[in-house]
């Protein structure tokens, strides 16, 4: 694979949710996919280790580190986006528009009243991947969505009232499972759909310890088959694996490379240096005053740049005076020069957007 095939590649990853690792390989550089191959990655999360690797815990980021090999209900369609119909640039962390959302575990669903209920039918033919003494290889099934959203409920670490307005989950048949709802929630995609949270997780990996990074398993395009505590993280390709995609008009099975190396680095300069040696193929976040220097010391590197959808911020005491007073925050607000900080402390990399300052973090991939 060349370096700009890999470095599209990575662009199909936000977040927790994984958008299928490779299905944009080459297609961009006008070049046919290619498999085969390692990939080795700074994440968002480069400088932490897996903090669980079970659902239940409820950590942000559980989907950095098991959303090769977990999977949603939904996912992104990637169709829609920058190498498709360019409707949505998928760089937001937490938002799928409705409109350019599909089905992943999920084939259809479909809103229901008397009672007011959302049925899911499940996209059949797709197996949990074997895992020598946690499960073998079988059939996702309905029963499992039931499982792993009342374990995601019931769990002392539950986000409060996050979701209470579903009653109860149902299989109503091998293939198809119902949420019956007290109340609607128009967002109830995120709340178990394609969220943070919400991905469907194997009792078996309960029973044999969820918290072991051994027992993980998914039905996902990725097993995880190594870990080293403090160095990397490393997913190997399932052959077994259900989803394809198309590019220029053919039909390819996913994934495309054989293995992503998630490496752990906690020190920034470290990071940069394994960038710049070629150590690692990519870095999802660049920070903005690291960025001249890159380029001045490695100009071959290729870039991808947007507009990041967080921001630094003070926030004021509102009951402390004088801060309770409206006139006086917007008076402060308008007292600082947010194109100074921009030029300074973005060096540059950003912009103005409403009332606060942006920083415009890049991806950074590196050459052999």
């Amino acid at each position: 694979m060349t370096r700009k095939a890999i470095w599209l590649a990575v662009l199909s990853i936000f977040m927790g949710a994984v958008f299928i690792l490779g299905s944009s390989l080459m297609a961009a550089a006008g070049e046919a996919p290619k498999y085969g191959g390692s990939l080795k990655m700074l994440n968002l999360g480069a400088r932490l280790n897996p903090l669980t690797w079970d659902i239940a815990d409820w950590q942000w980021k559980h989907g950095h580190d098991t959303g090769l090999y977990m999977e949603h209900l939904f996912m992104g369609d990637l169709q829609k986006g920058p190498r498709g119909t360019n409707e949505f640039s998928f760089t937001a962390s937490a938002w799928i528009p409705p409109e350019v959302m599909r089905g992943e575990l999920a084939e259809s669903w479909e809103k229901k009243t008397n009672p007011l209920r959302l049925v899911f039918h499940l996209r059949q033919g797709i197996y949990w991947q074997e895992k020598p003494g946690v499960m073998p290889r079988r059939e996702f099934v309905a029963e499992d969505v039931v499982y792993s959203m009342n374990r995601l409920a019931t769990s002392r670490k539950a986000v409060p009232d996050y979701l209470t307005f579903i009653d109860k989950w149902v299989a109503e048949d091998k293939h198809t499972v119902v949420a019956y709802l007290n109340k609607w929630n128009a967002n109830w995609p995120y709340r178990f759909g394609w969220g943070y949270f919400d991905a469907i997780q194997a009792p078996e990996q309960e029973k044999a310890g969820a918290k072991d990074w051994k027992n993980a398993c998914g039905t996902g395009p990725y097993m995880i088959t190594n870990y080293k505590t403090g160095h990397s993280q490393t997913y190997t390709r399932n052959k077994d694996y259900w989803d394809t995609d198309i590019i220029d008009g053919k039909e390819y099975k996913l994934p495309f490379t054989d293995e992503v190396v998630y490496m752990i680095i906690k020190d920034k300069q470290t990071r940069l240096s394994a960038l710049k040696t070629g150590k690692v193929d990519m870095a999802l976040l660049i920070e903005p005053q690291d960025v001249p220097d890159l380029k001045k010391s490695l100009p071959q590197l290729q870039w991808s740049k947007y507009l990041y959808t967080g921001g630094y911020m003070v926030a004021l005491r509102m009951d402390t005076k004088p801060f309770d007073d409206i006139r006086v925050r917007r008076a402060l607000n308008l007292a600082v020069n947010q194109q100074e900080i921009i030029d300074t402390l973005y060096e540059g990399e950003g912009e103005l957007v409403n009332y606060t300052p942006s920083p415009l973090p890049s991806k950074a991939s590196s050459p052999r």
